[in-house]
């Protein structure tokens, strides 16, 4: 099952997954620094990965819209199971 969950807002030509509770480890990024973060992996001020990832966003700046797909988990019930962001 799709279920469009809502639009992201971009003006830097990229996009950036994120856990909200990492979000203030943002805060050791100057602003120039987080323009210009390569696309890939952000790893976290210690060095380590798996802070963010950070990737071209299909057609530049602009609304793009989001999906869940949705699995059903049994007992679990219904999760979502992947995102889709439509780039283009």
């Amino acid at each position: 099952m799709r279920e469009h969950l809502g639009q992201v807002a971009v003006d830097s030509g990229r996009l950036m997954i994120i856990d909200p509770c990492y979000v203030k480890y943002l805060d050791s990024y100057t602003p120039s620094e987080l323009a210009t973060i390569d696309d890939g992996e952000v790893p976290f001020p210690l060095g380590h990965s798996g802070m963010a990832l950070v990737f071209p966003s299909g057609l530049g700046d602009g609304m793009y819209d989001v999906y869940a797909h949705y699995v059903d988990l049994g007992a679990w019930g219904k999760r979502i199971g992947k995102v889709e962001i439509v780039l283009i």
